[in-house]
């Protein structure tokens, strides 16, 4: 087996485990990344699949039984622990936090920190979830006050009359619930 990457002895501790920055040990074209490259850092080599594009960057941080493999990538301040794992051509980047046993896949894009678990809404004609500051429904995401002053002309764009009529029958009731549960001002 090639490798594309190896540990270094610059560690740094997290929560008890030993963690190594990576070095490419040969070129990642798809990547742009050449040989001697430093990355992220990893707890151990199983963190980081040496097949494939995957990357971590920067001070990311994957450890535990994690796993990047792919051609995802892991960059800025995330982090990626657990039994997590993150794969397909997902990123997963800023202050992001992914952990325990979830999984981010395909093209997801995973960034900033959320401050709690979300709220997920189903048996609804989509599955709705709300996070801090974003709604969830189907595959359209969107900002939730973006969403709920929309007018009909928006809403049909994300999914022609399926959205405006969920939103007239849903959009009362969604809003109820987010500002019930802090994620939304009454205003």
């Amino acid at each position: 087996m090639t490798t594309k990457y190896e540990l270094t002895d610059d560690t740094i501790k997290v929560t008890g485990r030993t963690l190594h920055r990576i070095r490419a040990v040969t070129a990642i074209a798809g990547l742009g990344i050449a040989a001697g490259t430093l990355g992220g850092y990893v707890e151990a080599e199983a963190n980081l699949s040496q097949y494939g594009d995957a990357w971590v960057y920067d001070d990311a941080r994957v450890y535990g039984t994690a796993r990047v493999s792919g051609n995802a990538r892991v960059y800025g301040t995330a982090r990626v622990s657990g039994n997590a794992q993150v794969s397909g051509d997902a990123w997963v980047y800023d202050d992001a936090r992914v952990y325990d046993d979830a999984q981010v896949s395909g093209d997801a894009w995973v960034s900033g920190l959320a401050s709690r678990s979300p709220l997920v809404i189903s048996g609804l004609a989509y599955t709705v979830t709300l996070d801090d500051t974003h709604m969830t429904a189907g595959c359209q995401s969107h900002p939730l006050r973006e969403w709920l002053d929309a007018d009909e002309a928006k809403l049909r764009l994300m999914d022609g009359k399926a959205a405006v009529d969920f939103r007239r029958e849903f959009g009362g009731i969604i809003q109820q619930l987010a500002v019930a549960d802090g994620r939304l001002s009454a205003d």
